[in-house]
């Protein structure tokens, strides 16, 4: 039963450049979206396999690494957030066993002449890497984890103290809007008094003046008559 690829590795061979696969094996499930096995071999046609070297791909959420050494290719796949170390510690253990088993016939040999020997051996190994993780990683993956945690316990004070600030705000703004509301009311109240206290005046003033001037009429202009 084949092993998932999720935080494993789940693809590797052993191949000589251009197009040579000596030894393949496959964890994980072809998809629509990625055959590891077309992946490898574009990856293979690029390599010059004369040169010792180290590198990675990136294609559909996975990291195919691979490194050369004698003339030899050796890859494997493993989704992005599987260590990379892990994945070259992995690539280093199979070139040592693979030069122990067969020393200088990897250079000559056909189109999987040694899958049947070593298919079982690279398979135990790809087993053996995902599931005994390089612990620097896994200590950073806990690290990071604890830090976005902090994170978000961070944005949340923030947030509430933001909270917290714009209700302080709103309520000073309620009481100076409250203030100036009594002030106002009680300007107008004042207004009102003095424009009824005027009014007042002035109909008294009439009723006076009006009084004045019937009593002239019947009394005379010093009021003498009455």
């Amino acid at each position: 039963m084949a092993a998932s690829s999720v935080g494993s590795i789940g693809y590797g061979f052993v191949a000589r450049c251009p197009e040579c696969v000596l030894v393949e094996v496959s964890l994980s499930e072809q998809t629509s979206e990625l055959n590891p096995a077309v992946v490898a071999r574009k990856i293979l046609r690029t390599i010059d396999g004369q040169t010792d070297t180290k590198m990675s791909y990136t294609y559909s959420k996975h990291y195919f690494h691979y490194m050369v050494k004698s003339n030899l290719v050796y890859l494997c796949m493993a989704e992005q957030s599987f260590s990379r170390r892990n994945c070259f510690q992995f690539l280093n253990d199979i070139a040592g066993r693979f030069e122990t088993s067969f020393g200088e016939r990897g250079a000559t040999a056909g189109q999987y002449e040694m899958n049947e020997e070593f298919h079982r051996i690279m398979q135990n190994q790809m087993e053996f890497f995902s599931k005994h993780r390089d612990q620097t990683h896994q200590v950073k993956e806990e690290i990071d984890q604890v830090k976005d945690l902090l994170s978000k316990g961070i944005e949340k004070v923030i947030d509430r103290g933001e909270q917290i600030d714009l209700l302080v705000d709103r309520s000073q703004e309620l009481s100076r809007d409250s203030y100036s509301f009594r002030r106002t009311s009680t300007d107008l109240k004042r207004a009102m008094m003095c424009q009824n206290l005027k009014m007042i005046l002035i109909m008294t003033g009439g009723v006076v003046v009006a009084l004045l001037l019937i009593l002239m009429m019947f009394c005379g202009f010093n009021l003498k008559g009455c």
